[in-house]
């Protein structure tokens, strides 16, 4: 049914975005360090001018409309995200499907299938925090690399990141764009097998930045499942109140009330005196 109606209004796309992260062992190549990327030249700047008050808005959309549809992350991916120290994984959602949105509007859909969209090649895109996966290449590698977008999105600002991911699109090829080389390296720091990394890697603190809003929202996680249990206890222990007292009416309907019968008063020689 998501296919269908995926089919219907987007056109089959392909592009990976990616990201870095604050990890020693995986990170090398800043996004920072590459200010021909952040301050483009002046004939881009100009053209991302105006793209990017179709570009945004348009992202923002696809996000909220496949907010409800997609899947939330698997246990592993969490687990990954909350690593990262991604803060709002509660938004997270995936779409496993082999057709990716493309903008109805016609110029913004003019320049990004300059850049590639609309190829059949793409594994996976981010937009915001929804994650678009083709059912085909749908592995622990490609999961890895688009939750560190959403944990460079989170540190850049939702903007930045945007304006930033298109520069580097139009300057580079896929492989050289600082932002896909960060998020293939950090991808080899992720549990991939058997719980293990591909390579050792330790965030560059004792704690992410973040360290005490995830706390904060652990417990918080841990008070509501604490209330739910609560809840549910409560819901058991009045379903079998309830079962007992339909028993005990049940019993009462069923069973009928049994009188003995009237025994008439007899004399010594059995004649019937009278009958009470």
């Amino acid at each position: 049914m998501l296919n269908i109606l995926l089919k219907s209004i987007f056109k089959p796309v392909a592009l990976v975005a990616a990201s870095g992260i604050l990890l020693s062992g995986c990170a090398s190549n800043s996004i920072e360090s590459t200010p021909e990327y952040t301050s483009p030249p002046a004939a881009l700047k100009e053209k991302m001018k105006s793209v990017m008050p179709n570009y945004e808005p348009w992202v923002a959309e696809v996000e909220k409309k496949f907010s409800t549809i997609g899947e939330s992350i698997s246990q592993a991916d969490l687990e990954w995200a909350d690593r990262l120290g991604i803060q709002n994984t509660n938004n997270i959602r995936i779409v496993k499907t082999e057709y990716f949105p493309m903008p109805q509007d016609g110029e913004l859909l003019k320049d990004l299938e300059l850049l590639g969209w609309g190829s059949p090649y793409e594994d996976a895109r981010n937009m915001g925090y929804t994650i678009f996966i083709r059912p085909d290449r749908d592995t622990p590698k490609t999961r890895a690399e688009q939750l560190a977008l959403i944990y460079i999105m989170e540190n850049m600002g939702r903007s930045r990141f945007l304006y930033r991911s298109l520069v580097e699109q139009r300057m580079a090829s896929e492989d050289d764009r600082p932002i896909m080389l960060e998020a293939k390296k950090l991808a080899k720091c992720a549990p991939l097998k058997n719980g293990k990394s591909t390579y050792s890697c330790k965030f560059t603190g004792t704690k992410p930045a973040n360290q005490k809003a995830m706390e904060e929202a652990k417990k918080e996680q841990d008070k509501a499942i604490e209330q739910r249990k609560n809840d549910l206890e409560t819901i058991k222990k009045n379903n079998l109140l309830e079962q007992e007292i339909l028993e005990d009416t049940q019993q009462e309907i069923i069973t009928p009330v049994v009188t003995p019968p009237i025994q008439p008063i007899k004399d010594s020689n059995g004649r019937v005196l009278y009958v009470p």
